[in-house]
């Protein structure tokens, strides 16, 4: 039999979650991305497998530069794969983290016929579209990286006076915290220093 592997997930401060290990590579041009999509799209199909797509976009502003993501997930006739989402916490979401619940818009797309055989996944589907609908998502964010940066930075001042006065398992648990913060702030004034050819870091949850 085939070899399977726990599936892991990663994320970006800026654009959320991803599949942790997933290979990022740069497109370069729109049609050569939807090219892809549908390649993936054809394969998905013939062996019954969910579609996973993130597309990662980057652009200079001004002297700003920003990251934004779209999330393709297809996933057949299996409708429980949304709907476990919901059922539990939102940082427990894994992929969908933003999609469902998170600081983005997001597209619900069903196709149905009137005359299909599958009623119970007919009506699966129809409940998830009606439980999707009643979720509240927050403010979406630019995904720029100067503002970022920006509160970064006054998150990690706090957090340093914090640390002098903490002790015990807490000292521990925020010196960790300030070490991960100061690696993503690292790598956002790198991005924003020189954005040209380098593609965007994103980190493994440890939760």
């Amino acid at each position: 039999g085939a070899d399977y592997e726990s599936l892991s997930y990663a994320s970006s401060p800026l654009f959320g979650p991803c599949i942790s290990g997933a290979k990022m590579e740069l497109g370069n041009s729109a049609a050569e991305l939807l090219a892809n999509l549908k390649k993936s799209v054809s394969v998905c199909e013939a062996d019954k497998a969910v579609l996973v797509s993130l597309f990662v976009y980057k652009a200079r502003k001004s002297d700003d530069v920003i990251l934004s993501s779209f999330l393709t997930v297809l996933a057949g006739n299996n409708a429980k794969f949304y709907s476990k989402a919901l059922e539990v916490r939102p940082k427990e979401r894994g992929l969908l983290h933003y999609a469902l619940g998170g600081p983005c818009i997001t597209v619900v797309s069903l196709g149905l016929v009137a005359n299909t055989a599958a009623t119970d996944a007919a009506t699966d589907f129809g409940g998830l579209a009606k439980s999707v609908h009643g979720t509240s998502n927050p403010t979406v964010r630019d995904g720029g990286l100067r503002r970022f940066v920006m509160f970064s930075t006054r998150a990690q001042t706090q957090m340093q006076m914090r640390l002098k006065n903490a002790t015990g398992a807490d000292k521990e648990r925020l010196a960790n915290s300030n070490a991960n913060l100061e690696l993503v702030l690292k790598d956002a004034e790198e991005m924003l220093r020189d954005p040209k050819g380098r593609l965007p870091k994103v980190y493994k949850q440890t939760h």
